[in-house]
């Protein structure tokens, strides 16, 4: 077997091994989770001084940029007890109590958070969540995905971007401008950004994609498999 078939039935093989690990982790969660009425229920929090956000597995989560903190979290009215809302150190947790919970984005058994902060300078997401961001302004933005996770960016600018994603996960940075971006991407990712004259580095693997509009003063990317860097118009 060659190497370039080597590779492909390794992608293969994990991006199955993910939906295999993912279906288990639905029907455990399912296990544990009582019947639900359709009653939605919501909390606020009145936590502050948080630049990132860290959640763990299946929310729909907005941040937004204001001048104060606040955090707002909804749920099924039989699950709003068992949500993991909390700080450590300078970040904002969400999570679900016991294995994780896995719904309907748009039904009433959905997971959702609205955050609003001042500043946002990083964002780690395990699992199959869904974070919208917009409205920002700073130097560094620091994004570490992994699972099937999906981040859209929006109105916001910064001056260097790292991101660490692994799996299946989706990043829509097209109308977040960068100066410098730093990508390691491994798995089946999909990643855009916008360019704006820096320098594009970084390391992809497997089935991983990476498109980008806008200039770059350098572009230094390692690529093993069947991977594409490639600038759109």
């Amino acid at each position: 077997m060659r190497n370039s078939q080597r590779v492909v039935a390794g992608v293969i093989g994990g991006v199955a091994l993910l939906i295999v690990a993912m279906g288990v982790w639905v029907r455990l969660s399912a296990s544990q989770v009582p019947p639900l009425s359709g009653e939605r229920a919501t909390r606020t929090y009145d936590f502050a001084n948080f630049r990132g956000v860290d959640i763990s597995g299946q929310w729909r989560v907005t941040v937004e940029r204001g001048d104060a903190w606040r955090v707002a979290v909804e749920a099924p009215a039989e699950l709003i007890d068992r949500l993991r809302v909390g700080v450590e150190g300078d970040a904002l947790e969400l999570g679900y109590e016991g294995r994780g919970w896995f719904g309907d984005f748009d039904g009433d058994n959905g997971l959702g958070a609205t955050v609003t902060m001042p500043a946002l300078e990083s964002l780690e997401i395990s699992g199959t969540s869904l974070v919208r961001f917009s409205g920002f302004e700073g130097s560094r933005l620091s994004l570490d995905v992994s699972g099937a996770g999906e981040i859209r960016g929006a109105s916001s600018r910064f001056d260097a971007l790292t991101l660490d994603a692994s799996g299946t996960v989706n990043v829509e940075l097209g109308d977040v401008p960068v100066t410098d971006a730093r990508v390691d991407l491994s798995g089946a990712g999909n990643v855009t950004l916008r360019m704006s004259g820096g320098r594009l580095t970084g390391d992809l693997s497997g089935a991983a994609n990476l498109e980008y509009y806008g200039t770059v003063s350098e572009e230094s990317v390692d690529r093993s498999g069947f991977v594409n860097v490639r600038r759109r118009n």
